[in-house]
This record gives structure tokens, sequence and C-alpha cells, in this order.
């Protein structure tokens, strides 16, 4: 008034409730917070500095805040952009981030990206935060896939063969599968108890127990999944696990038998093993130079092809093992079934043997290549130093046999020429009840050899049995025989015949037990 100042009138935007609190808590994020506006410089810095804005740029135009970014963008900066008017919406559409206000304009929010529903930048926050665990559990699914995988693939390979068998079923394999979709999975649906953080301390000093929360969960379920795996390979390895499909499977590859169309008619047929010769292979067996008997000897077996010499490759398990070989002294006075084992050369076995005494010894090996039905067999003679004992003929037939607490009885009769049907009973030795838990031996109730007393023939029978609709029954694992077995035997010609019948007894002991029958 008259040239002196009467009043001051001044008008200003005002700050959103928690304004500064958001700005705070961005800070702890580890962003960078930039003030752009048209507003005056003065203003502007006010503004800024009531809720901690350090960098401002001021009364830029509206085609300069679009720049402004840009210019932030050269720099090397990820830019998210907040804003609510006309003029914000070029630097909206420029920012990699673009951020609406919810009470904004229309246009604000059609060229942004992320829009917050109301006025609080408090939002942004917990946008930011939430987008932040979620990559973070993106990378722990990663590494959790990644691991399960890394892990379990050598496993599955084969790399933990060597100690004690493990190998991992083709169950428990899609199980652990299931396993990490689920742990993947739940992880990921943890989300949904998201919750932003209420201050800056919070995030400059998470609370202990949601730090331990993080890895805690996923550290459980591997303690879990372990457990799991561990219970379920020490239950698969159970005989009623090995009675389901993959223990049918499993036992039918140990028992080297070509798939067979419809899995219900799995059975083993008793077909005529062929000479080597007849089967195109060469078979030779090497013993040590100074064989003597009752010292341990290794018997070396080698399979070639005929007509290349090649060693042959397709050697497969035949009732559990590689190779089946029967030792007898000419005089059938001992027996032996033992079985060589793969040395690590394709179409190369060996196994260790003992010959008790000096003399002639009738040896019969006997494999199975892959895709075949009828087995190989190999007859030869091997030859020990030293005196053989005296031959004692048998006198007359020995059908009874007490071993390992068991007596067995041998009924039926012999007859040459055709086939014998001979059946097994099985008793306790001192109490005399049926024995009714005998255990499958080599994929079989029972493996018997059938040899002429002079050594001329020779033969690999197996003990059978049939269910209650006249099927037979299967020897995989879990299977209990008893009190009763057939076997069918086809003597050549009249004569005597030595018989040695092998079981597994239920406490594992596999008993031998030697018979003399005469065929008519």
């Amino acid at each position: 008034v008259e040239g002196r100042a009467a009043g001051l009138a001044a008008v200003r935007d005002t700050v959103r409730p928690g304004a500064a609190d958001a700005v705070a808590r961005l800070r702890a994020l580890g962003l960078e917070v930039w003030m752009i506006t048209g507003d005056h410089a003065a203003t502007a810095r006010a503004v800024a500095a009531e809720v901690g804005i350090e960098h401002v740029l001021a009364e830029v135009l509206p085609a300069g805040k679009a720049d402004a970014v840009a210019g932030l963008q050269r720099a090397g900066h990820v830019v998210a952009m907040v804003g609510d008017g006309i003029n914000d919406a070029p630097a909206l559409a420029q920012a990699d981030l673009g951020v609406a206000i919810g009470t904004g304009t229309d246009v604000a929010m059609a060229a942004s990206d992320l829009t917050l529903v109301g006025g609080d930048l408090g939002g942004l926050v917990g946008a930011l935060a939430l987008s932040r665990r979620t990559v973070a559990t993106i990378r722990q699914g990663l590494v959790w896939a990644f691991a399960y995988n890394v892990l379990l693939i050598p496993v599955a390979a084969g790399a933990l063969y060597a100690w004690d068998g493990l190998l991992l079923d083709p169950v428990l394999a899609s199980a652990a599968m299931a396993m990490s979709s689920v742990s993947v999975v739940t992880n990921a649906l943890r989300l949904r108890r998201f919750r932003p953080p209420a201050t800056a301390a919070e995030i400059l000093r998470p609370p202990l127990l949601a730090r331990l929360r993080q890895g805690a969960y996923l550290a459980g379920v591997a303690v879990v999944a372990l457990a799991l795996g561990v219970a379920f390979t020490v239950a698969s390895r159970s005989d009623a696990a090995e009675r389901g499909m993959n223990g049918l499977l499993a036992w039918q590859a140990g028992m080297g038998m070509p798939m067979r169309p419809a899995m219900s008619a799995m059975e083993e047929a008793e077909v005529a093993p062929l000479r080597p010769h007849d089967a195109g292979l060469r078979v030779d067996v090497d013993v040590p130079a100074d064989l003597a008997p009752g010292r341990p000897a290794t018997l070396t077996v080698s399979v070639r092809d005929a007509a290349t010499g090649a060693l042959v490759t397709d050697v497969v398990r035949t009732h559990q093992v590689w190779m089946h070989m029967i030792l007898t002294r000419a005089d059938l006075g001992t027996f032996a079934h033992i079985h060589p084992e793969p040395t690590g050369t394709p179409g190369v076995f060996a196994v260790t043997a003992q010959l008790p005494t000096g003399g002639r010894y009738a040896l019969h090996t006997e494999f199975r290549r892959q895709g075949q039905m009828a087995d190989v067999l190999d007859a030869r003679e091997l030859r020990v130093p030293g005196a053989a004992p005296a031959a004692a003929p048998p006198v007359g037939e020995v059908r009874e046999q007490v071993t390992g607490g068991v007596r067995v009885r041998l009924d039926g009769e012999a007859h040459a020429g055709g086939r014998s049907d001979l059946a097994f009973r099985f008793t306790d030795a001192a109490t005399g009840r049926p024995v009714t838990d005998l255990q499958p031996y080599l994929g079989a109730a029972g493996h018997v050899v059938v040899m002429a007393a002079d050594g001329s023939s020779f033969g690999h029978r197996h003990a059978e049995t049939e269910d209650g609709r006249g099927r037979p029954v299967l020897a995989v694992p879990g299977t209990r025989f008893g009190p009763d077995l057939d076997l069918h035997v086809t003597f050549d010609r009249p004569g005597t015949y030595r018989l040695w019948a092998q079981f597994r007894l239920a406490d594992g002991t596999v008993i031998t037990a030697p018979f003399t029958l005469e065929a008519e």
C-alpha cells in the first residue's frame, strides 16, 4: 500500500500423506529418487527437502520430462517414472516402467505400465518389493529344479551302484520329479502371503524370523524330499514292492527273457540249450597254470563269434546271473554251482573256484544271448593235477536227504525216453511240520542239475509249482514256496542218474540235496 508491503500470499502444492515415508523406503531399497517438475525451482526444492529427495529438475516443460527420462536412461539407469497428469504422459511412456496414480488422469494411466490404486505412494514400494520377491522366487525355483536333476541324473546313471547296488527306480524317479514340481509350485504360492515392508527400517534390517523363513522353506522341502527318497528306496527293496510291475520287469530282465506282448503271460519256456557251435559261438575257458587241489583258482570264460573271433557283447543275465557254471568230478562225487561275473571286458567273465581233489572234472557253462529263448551250453573236461579218490559207484536209489534242518524227499517214477513227473516235499527235520516258506533262488523255486552216473548227459532244470487255477507261479521276490514242488525231467535212456537240487530257505541259506534215481 502506497509503495510498502502490507502482506504476502503464498500458494504451494501440498505433500501427499506418507510421501516422505515412501521416499525413505524407496531409498532403503537402493533406488535413487528424482523429482522432475514444471514448478518454480524454489518451490520444487522446498518440497524435495520436505520429503527427502536429493535430485531435483524444476521448471521442466512437458516434452522436457520425457527428455530428462531419456537422459537418465542414456546414463545407464533403469528408470521408473511416477506421474498423474496429462503433462506426465510422454515421460511415462518413455520410462522403462511407467507408474500412474489411480487418482490421476486417464491419459496418464493409459500411458503407464502400472497403476497404483488410490493416491498412496506406499503402493509403489509394495509393488517393487513384490517384484523383487517374485524374481527371487523364480531363481530359487530354477536352482532347486536344476539341483534336483544334477543330483539325481548321476544316480539314475548308476553312479552309486557300486555302493550297495543303489539305482534310481523309475517309480522313485517319477516321484522325485513330482517332488521337484511340488516344491517349486508351493514355494511360488508363498507369494500369496506377501506383505509389503511397512517402514524403511524393516527393509534395511529385516526381522530375523523373516530372513530365516526365506531359506528355511526350501531347506525343509529338501530334508523332506531326502527323507522320502530314503524311505521309498528302502521300501522299493522290500519283497512286497518287488512284486509290483517294476519288480516284475526287473525280474524279467534278470531272467534273460525277451519282452512278451502280454505282460500277464510272462512265463519261462523250457527250451533245449544249444551247443556253442550251433549258436555260432566259440567258448574258451582259461585256467591257471598252477591249478592244484584245494587251492582257489580263477577260471576265465571268453565268448567269441565263431566266424570273426570277436568277443560278443550281448550276453545277458539268465536266472539273475550272467552265467551258470556246474563243476562235477568224473565220479560225480563233488558238485559246485558257481556264477562267473563280468570282468569289465565285454564277453569275458571270471569266477573263483576251488576243486577239492585231483582228477578229471566235467565243466558245464550255461549262458544266454540277448533276445534268445535258448541257452548256450558249453561242456568240456578239466583236469586237476593229483590223484583222484577211488570211485564209489552209487548203490540203490537215494530219495531223501536232510540238510539245513529240512528234510527233502523226492517222489515219483523215473521213466527213460519220456517226461518223468517228480515232486519234492519239504518238512522240518525236527518237528515233521511242512515247510512253506522257501524263497526264490536265482529266479526259480529251485535249481536241479541232472546227470547220468557215467557223466554222459547233463540237464539243468527248475522246480516249479502252480496256483489254484493251474497257472505257473513266478519266482518273483516275495513269493513263498512249499511244502511241495514239481520237477519235470526227461531221462534219455535207462540207467542211474544223479540229481543235485538247490533251494533257498526262509533265512536265505541255500541248501543242496543230492539224490540218486534209477530210470527204467
